[in-house]
Order: structure tokens, then sequence, then C-alpha cells
């Protein structure tokens, strides 16, 4: 079983309690400002969620993707903190749905362990934005998308390149991949 755990501001490992199947849609109209992934490979799916507002086009976009990469039978749930909402879970099951796997009700604590949660690196504004560039987004996408000015994301794209030591656009997607940013 794979899973993004996508996070609110407000979000607590050890408070947060699933809530109710959700549609992917549902999840979409949330804003998130990090996330955590089972697998490594589901990083540049989960960047994408870490945005202010999608529209219908991003919605299908992120929906064909994630069908793309074999993820077809996959369940969203909310992420719920003394009834109020602090972000989602998608959960990707081979088989069986993830409604057997995950109980409404239950501490997300219940079916992750906190040792493995930070084990995965929750990734920073700096690593989410070399990862939409990535994915081939324009600085002017990822600053309306982020909520950012066309200079923010120049500026975090800037210090990731002084980072990994790249040149240019190119060279920092490269790099990140090699680092394992991707």
């Amino acid at each position: 079983m794979n899973w993004i755990v996508l996070k609110s501001v407000n979000f607590q490992f050890e408070t947060a309690v699933i809530g109710t199947s959700v549609g992917f849609q549902d999840i979409c109209r949330h804003q998130f400002f990090d996330y955590h992934v089972s697998d490594e490979s589901l990083k540049s799916l989960a960047s994408m969620f870490v945005v202010s507002k999608f529209d219908s086009k991003h919605i299908k976009h992120i929906e064909l993707l994630w069908r793309d990469r074999r993820h077809s039978n996959f369940q969203c749930f909310d992420l719920i903190d003394d009834g109020e909402y602090v972000g989602a879970i998608i959960v990707c099951s081979a088989s069986d749905p993830a409604v057997h796997v995950l109980g409404n009700g239950n501490k997300l604590s219940q079916h992750l362990s906190l040792s493995s949660f930070r084990k995965i690196r929750s990734n920073n504004k700096t690593r989410i934005i070399v990862n939409l560039t990535a994915l081939g987004l324009s600085t002017g996408e990822i600053s309306h998308l982020m909520n950012l000015t066309s200079r923010g994301v120049d500026y975090h794209l800037e210090k990731a390149k002084q980072r990994l030591g790249a040149t240019n656009k190119a060279n920092l997607v490269f790099k990140a991949n090699q680092y394992g940013w991707l």
C-alpha cells in the first residue's frame, strides 16, 4: 500500500484522525503546504497538490498523471483534528480498495508509524518549486499556483541552483533528480 499525506498548516501526526472517503476533486479544493510520501516515485505527484487552487484543467491533469503511474485503484480520505480539516491522505492499494485498509475515525498513527513518517523527508517550498519546474510549469504558472510573485519563484530556483551547484534550469532539474529531490 502506497500513500501520500497532504498537510495543511494545522496538521499534527499524533492527533490526526481519518475522516470520510472523499472524491479526488474534493481534495483538489483544499490548500496544502507540505506532504509526506511512502514511496519516492510519488514525490512529483504529491508536489502538484501543494498549490493554492486548482481549476478543472489541473484536476484532470493530476488525475491522468496518477492513473498513468499505474495507481488506478486509489482512494482519498479527509484528515480531521478536533473537528477541523487538517489534511488528506491518498491511498493506493494494489488490489483491495483502501476503505478496507483504513477505518473512518481511526487515528492516522494507527496505520502509519511515526518513525517511518519522519524518515520520509518532507519537502520545503524550494523543493516543491523545483518539482513543479521539472513537471514543465513556467515561473508564471508556479507563481500563480503557489500565490508567490514571479520574483519569489525565481528566488527559490536560485536558492536550489546554489545548493546543488546548477548553472541553469535544465541543469537544476538534472541535478535535483540525481540528488533525489524529484
